[in-house]
């Protein structure tokens, strides 16, 4: 099935429909040719940023770990890191696969760890995939964090041409049918910033991410010529399309980093 994106008006975001984001949807995508080199992919995007504000051996969890190249990374780079998903045969499989790695099976909104564990929590790409919001996530964030802790999150988000596209008219608007496919959300920026802010924490830094990708995804007109050029592995097309992402994400950026400190 071909993703499709539609309108929800009464909340001011996108909806992403396609298949339901559960734990066999993740074990699908990621178990069945899950290797121990996958696995062992370092995250140099989530290093440098967790670098920027915390230093080894500090204790940092990435909350929805996936494939756990993040813990991985963070792991090798001197932290006390730790991951957790609520996909069992993919945590079997790191498991398996990377055994001195801390990886969970577990639900972000309720974690098996006790308050303020944690100087850093990381979401990448998760509080998105749930249809009834992402409350209780950030709360359960909030518990594991020590105070003065950070929260790293990504997120999809509405770019100024996802903006430009709903005031045309671009985008249909959701029905309840639509919702019983539902896969993900892109959020308005100000809207996750003032949700976030609200449940005690302060805003450090707010990022655009994946102009590119934005780009392909949001015009038919472009995407067979953009396409070749993403899904390219050679060291001079990856080269050239993070030097067009960087110039290109502020309009059209898919998701965004946001970094937050817990109030004390």
């Amino acid at each position: 099935m071909v993703e499709q994106v539609y309108l929800d008006r009464q909340h001011d975001r996108l909806v992403f429909i396609d298949r339901p984001a559960d734990e066999g949807f993740w074990d699908d995508r990621w178990a069945q040719s899950l290797t121990a080199a996958d696995i062992r992919k370092k995250s140099v995007f989530v290093q440098h940023v967790t670098r920027k504000y915390l230093s080894p051996p500090d204790r940092v969890i990435d909350a929805g770990c996936g494939v756990a190249n993040t813990v991985f990374g963070l792991h090798h780079a001197g932290f006390e890191a730790y991951g957790l998903d609520f996909a069992p045969v993919t945590i079997a499989r790191i498991k398996k696969h990377a055994p001195e790695l801390n990886i969970v099976l577990g639900d972000v909104r309720e974690m098996p760890f006790e308050d303020a564990f944690f100087e850093g929590v990381w979401s990448l790409g998760v509080i998105e995939h749930f249809k009834d919001g992402y409350a209780s996530i950030i709360e359960e964030a909030r518990r594991v964090l020590k105070p003065g802790g950070l929260l790293f999150l990504t997120v999809p988000s509405v770019s100024p041409l996802r903006r430009l596209k709903m005031r045309l008219g671009r985008y249909e608007d959701v029905s309840a049918a639509d919702m019983a496919r539902f896969y993900q959300f892109a959020f308005t920026p100000n809207d996750t910033i003032r949700t976030i802010s609200e449940m005690g924490f302060r805003l450090l830094e707010s990022r655009s991410r994946g102009g590119y990708l934005g780009l392909m995804r949001e015009s038919n007109l472009l995407k067979r010529v953009l396409e070749p050029l993403y899904e390219s592995r050679s060291r001079p097309m990856v080269t050239l399309r993070r030097a067009i992402d960087l110039v290109i994400s502020p309009v059209s950026f898919h998701t965004k980093l946001f970094v937050f400190k817990k109030a004390n």
